[in-house]
This record gives C-alpha cells, structure tokens and sequence, in this order.
C-alpha cells in the first residue's frame, strides 16, 4: 500500500497489517522523523527512512530515533529489495510465525487461527494481543503492555 502523508500513514496502520514501513523524512503534512518517534513509543515495526538528504547528521539522528534502516535518494530499486528483505531476515529470526500446540495452532502470516483444528476469527486488535502473549510465554504482561499493543493501531 502507499500512503502520500503521515495522516494516511497513521490511517493505514489502523486498517491494514504492516510488516514494514518505507518512510519519507519530508512529507505535506509532518516530518517523518516525528512520525518514526511516535512509532518508536509503541512499536518495533521495522521502519526504513527515505530522505534526499544525505547529511551524516540526519543519517544518524534517524537512526537514534530508531529506524532499521537509512537509504538516500536516488536510490537503487535492487538495493532497496535488498535492505527490505534483511528486515524480513532479521523479523523473522525475532519472532516466529507458527505456533503450535497440541490444542491451538496459530499461523500470524496467514492469520489462520484455530483451536482444537476448528477455525476462530480473530478481530486485529485480538490477533496483536494473542501474538504479544505468545511471543512471551510465562511472562505477566502488566495491562499498559497490552493498552500500548492495541494503540498502536492508532498511530
């Protein structure tokens, strides 16, 4: 999906699941360093910054502020598949897809739920909270975790 502003960034990031986030510095209606900040409060979202601006102090400034990744235009589109796909790498190697009891089965890529092999429909907020649960097994999960998982949808 593309989105031309942070207000549809935010907008999308309540409707759609978003594996990645390819975000300009300079957009009409905020800067995306801003945006990467409120992101960053809630989410570990790989996000690469896209800028024209090849300043060593902005290049690091971003990366403070927490994004994966840096890349200045022009820009390769090879590259950019490139350094996409080493985020998916690295996500991949954090936080698995499939998990597998002998009652429940859930499959987050394809947002196949079931429990004892009957399939259950899960709402977006249900699926982020039942995928931070699993990603912490054993662990108390105090209900500030769980509000900021769900208002990340909001963002």
């Amino acid at each position: 999906m593309q989105c031309e502003s942070v207000s549809d960034g935010k907008a999308a990031l309540e409707q759609e699941k978003v594996d990645l986030i390819l975000l300009d510095i300079n957009l009409p209606d905020g800067n995306g360093m801003d945006w990467l900040a409120e992101i960053r409060q809630r989410s570990a979202l790989p996000v690469i910054l896209i800028s024209a601006n090849n300043m060593e102090m902005d290049i690091v400034t971003g990366l403070q502020l927490g994004a994966n990744d840096y890349i200045t235009k022009p820009f390769s589109l090879m590259v950019l598949r490139a350094r996409i796909e080493v985020q998916f790498r690295e996500t991949e190697a954090e936080s698995p897809e499939i998990f597998q009891t002998d009652y429940y089965y859930f499959d987050f890529r394809k947002m196949d739920f079931r429990v004892d092999e009957s399939p259950v429909e899960l709402s977006r907020t249900e699926q982020r909270l039942l995928r931070k649960l699993v990603e912490n097994p054993g662990a108390v999960l105090t209900r500030e975790i769980l509000t900021d998982e769900i208002a990340l949808r909001r963002l």
